[in-house]
């Protein structure tokens, strides 16, 4: 087998082959995936004229006129604002009820736990798609919340199973002595969850946190649906879909759109910078029970 030795180390050739080759195929998948993106980036500091008959990737100049556009003539830091209140209120209550259902799981012993619990992971296998949007509709109708940010906040607050299950698998990593610890001193359950358990599971809830966020930023059809015919509530994922009309007669503005889509990526991108270290180390060890 050939060799090469530097500094008084060996190194297989058909090693250093196949590392090249891994390297080649990683690079190749990273530009695959980042091609949309900076595309969008670039896109968006065109003209549409630029943008539909160029094959440059950079633009002939950088000009903000799209964003300025967006932002301004079609209330775009209304949606944004929008979206923001409903995101980070239903993240807070999505939090607060994955953590809850899965310490209970995890350290309380009730009746009929097994079977809520079997129904609750049953749910991962079943999909009910838009079967569900018409009685979730007409039960925010029904309860008077259709015509503010409540109806949207209670769409999306249903805390998400595989929340749960990673938090309740965090838990099994946190030893049941700090509960008994807290009971000898006096502290209710309540109490051991909120002043003890709670501070040691921030990486998981961060991990959450940042999908939950992600999930409802992007979330269409139900926003939509709620918002339908009233401008002052809708949100950002809706307000882009809705620029690609341009209005009847119109073309449809491609770099406005692209403009639109970069602001819309600016929030995740930012949590995601903020909650990386966390996020890291809360899947690591969310993901592996014991």
């Amino acid at each position: 087998m050939a060799k090469i030795i530097t500094n008084n180390k060996r190194i297989n050739i058909p090693e250093l082959l196949i590392r090249g080759v891994m390297y080649a195929i990683l690079l190749a998948i990273a530009a695959v995936t980042l091609f949309p993106v900076v595309y969008s980036l670039l896109g968006g500091f065109k003209t549409t004229q630029e943008l539909m008959t160029s094959s440059s990737l950079i633009p002939k100049s950088f000009s903000f006129e799209n964003y300025v556009y967006v932002w301004d003539r079609v209330n775009f830091g209304r949606y944004t604002f929008n979206s923001l209140v409903v995101t980070v209120a239903v993240v807070l209550v999505q939090m607060l009820m994955s953590t809850m259902t899965a310490y209970a799981f995890s350290r309380r012993d009730f009746r009929f736990k097994k079977i809520i619990r079997m129904m609750y992971i049953s749910v991962l296998f079943i999909h009910a798609g838009t079967a569900t949007l018409y009685p979730k509709y007409q039960l925010i109708v029904d309860m008077g919340i259709n015509k503010n940010f409540l109806g949207l906040i209670f769409a999306e607050s249903a805390a998400p199973i595989t929340a749960i299950l990673l938090v309740e698998g965090y838990l099994a990593g946190i030893s049941k002595s700090f509960d008994e610890a807290a009971k000898i001193d006096g502290c209710s359950f309540v109490k051991t969850f909120t002043h003890i358990i709670f501070p040691m599971m921030l990486p998981v809830i961060c991990v959450n946190a940042l999908l939950a966020f992600r999930s409802v930023w992007n979330a269409y059809l139900m926003p939509m649906i709620i918002t339908a015919g009233n401008d002052k509530l809708q949100l950002l994922s809706v307000a882009i879909v809705e620029l690609k009309s341009g209005g009847a007669g119109m073309a449809t503005n491609w770099a406005a759109i692209l403009a639109a889509v970069n602001i819309s990526i600016v929030p995740v991108v930012l949590v995601y910078i903020i909650c990386n270290k966390q996020f890291i180390s809360g899947v690591s060890a969310g993901g592996v029970k014991g």
